[in-house]
């Protein structure tokens, strides 16, 4: 794939932009239900989207990410969790910039 075109439709929660809008970077993910499988699919939502940005150099999008999440209201355990899993790469992470091979490490520890 090209570096200018990524497709960041294969990211299981982003729904694609029609008409000249943009995509949607958080649809919310239906419950599974119970509340250990929606923790458990929030964590590996979050490492999809680490590991998407690891292969694809895109530039971090968790910006749009969180933008999305709170415009369409979603508290939900997955999305909180996806938020923890993030965080927990962050705080885990040795200061100054950090590889994202380096944070995929860091979470599954």
């Amino acid at each position: 794939m090209q570096k200018n075109h990524i497709d960041v439709t294969n990211l299981p929660f982003v729904t694609p932009g029609t008409g000249g809008k943009r995509h949607c970077f958080w649809t919310p993910v239906p419950s599974i239900g119970n509340d250990c499988a929606n923790e458990k699919r929030g964590e590996e939502l979050a490492y999809i989207y680490l590991e998407f940005e690891r292969q694809n150099e895109a530039g971090v999008i968790l910006g749009l990410i969180l933008k999305d999440m709170f415009e369409v209201g979603d508290r939900s355990i997955i999305a909180r969790n996806f938020i923890y899993s993030i965080a927990k790469v962050v705080r885990l992470a040795p200061p100054g910039p950090i590889p994202i091979g380096c944070r995929l490490r860091s979470i599954r520890e």
